[in-house]
């Protein structure tokens, strides 16, 4: 039996507990005094740079998590100075503060340690992208990135291994975002979570609309990430996620387990009945 390995991360804490939550109770079923349910799917957001403007306006629309988008110039800065990102992680008030930075970002030194030291909740990195150094950083939730459709499932299987603590899958079709989600884009974000452990975030182009939210929910899907250029969408997300109902655990993944069969007895004797061994 696989462990949880316990996190110090706020976005990590809300993706587990949306993963196991209840039906909301109704009528007088609920007891008074009693915790708010959990949110059956967490909402975040990204925006771009370190607009801390953004960042209140996303936590205003719903958003329990805020997603920071760097370009090299600004990682560059964050790098150097840490303390550069303070404003713009305050402006998230309640909402959990993450980074993600472009691809060639990563060659910059002191990145890695500079993200930690931000005090960000969580990176998001690419899997083809980010330094394996990332995973031995401390003091930040690794959220890994993928493109499901050219994942095989041995390299997914093997990213379940790791020590990352969620992973962010995207469309695999974007070219085909105002079709909508298709039967084929659930057949890949199922494959996804059916090779890992980790709880499974899927980034809400303009294909997700938000009366897919509870499909996405039923295969075990149990965030979504508004990219920045869609950021009319996180009200309507957040209403519909409202609805959402959370009929079993979610995002708990894993390949499935067979047990071996024994081949029947082919020599024609049978064993006595009365051996105890």
């Amino acid at each position: 039996m696989d462990l949880e390995r316990p996190s110090t991360s706020a976005l990590i804490r809300r993706l587990r507990e949306a993963a196991r939550a209840k039906e909301r109770s109704i009528g007088f079923a609920r007891e008074r005094g009693a915790e708010a349910p959990a949110a059956p799917v967490v909402l975040l957001a990204e925006v771009s740079g370190l607009d801390g403007a953004a960042a209140s306006r996303a936590v205003a629309a719903g958003a329990a998590s805020v997603l920071f988008a760097l370009d090299p110039e600004v990682a560059g800065r964050l790098a150097r100075e840490p303390a550069s990102a303070a404003k713009a992680i305050e402006a998230c008030g309640e909402a959990v503060a993450g980074v993600t930075v472009a691809a060639a970002a990563w060659g910059l030194g002191g990145l890695v340690d500079g993200l930690s030291k931000a005090g960000f909740d969580y990176v998001v990195a690419d899997v083809d992208g980010a330094p394996a150094t990332l995973l031995t950083t401390e003091g930040i939730a690794r959220v890994a990135r993928v493109e499901e459709a050219a994942q095989t499932t041995g390299l997914l299987r093997a990213l379940g291994d790791l020590p990352v603590d969620a992973v962010l899958a995207g469309r695999p079709r974007p070219a085909l975002a105002g079709t909508g989600l298709s039967l084929l884009d659930l057949m890949s974000y199922r494959h996804v979570i059916e090779c890992l452990r980790q709880p499974v975030v899927v980034v809400a182009d303009e294909s997700v609309r938000p009366a897919d939210l509870q499909a996405l929910r039923d295969l075990g899907v149990v965030g979504v990430l508004v990219p920045a250029a869609n950021g009319a969408a996180l009200a309507p997300l957040r209403e519909a996620i409202a609805s959402v109902k959370a009929g079993r655990a979610a995002g708990t993944g894993g390949p499935a387990v067979t047990l071996p069969r024994l081949a029947p007895d082919q020599s024609g004797e049978s064993e006595g009945d009365d051996d105890d061994e």
